[in-house]
């Protein structure tokens, strides 16, 4: 929030409506059925988003390290129970808000409105280009743009994981890392 040109004495007001959590490797912050009452800003860490169909299988939705934010959006705006999950893929210090504490925020402070708006964007054009990746390719293309977001990635979290999180097998993954 260093670039939303506020006073101290604002920003200190800001902070104040955020609650500081830590939780450990494999922490589970939602699980699908529950009411979500926060949206996390990742300090420090990695967490993901999943999803669990019918038949039991569970899909990666999202991943969110240092500087990023998570939720069930759906749940946490319109009310509804969780039908995502939400876990610690790494030990993760994160900042939460609720819903009603960010909107008194953006009616108060035009720059925090502002803020949470591009926050929104940026993550709404991040599905969008996972989304077309995710359909307009083999793993290729959406492992190369995951590794140029998260350099480190390999070093953060298991080869697993972000198999999982690309919908390929681990012997796939080797492949296509194999590839860059």
């Amino acid at each position: 929030m260093e670039t939303i040109g506020l006073s101290d004495e604002a920003l200190d007001y800001i902070i104040r409506h955020f609650k500081p959590f830590y939780f450990e490797k494999g922490a589970i912050i939602n699980h699908p059925g529950d009411e979500v009452m926060y949206e996390y800003f990742v300090v420090d860490g990695c967490v993901k988003s999943f999803f669990i169909n019918d038949e039991g299988e569970a899909f990666i939705i999202q991943l969110a390290m240092d500087r990023e934010r998570i939720s069930d959006y759906a749940s946490l705006y319109f009310q509804e129970k969780s039908r995502i999950g939400i876990n610690c893929a790494k030990d993760t210090h994160v900042l939460c808000i609720s819903h009603d504490d960010r909107e008194k925020l953006c009616r108060e402070f035009h720059q925090m409105e502002h803020f949470f708006r591009s926050q929104a964007d940026k993550g709404y054009a991040a599905g969008q280009r996972r989304l077309l990746s995710v359909l307009n390719s083999d793993g290729g293309q959406e492992y190369r743009e995951l590794i140029c977001r998260y350099p480190d990635l390999h070093q953060l979290v298991s080869a697993t994981l972000i198999a999982s999180y690309l919908g390929v097998s681990p012997v796939a993954l080797t492949r296509l890392s194999n590839t860059m």
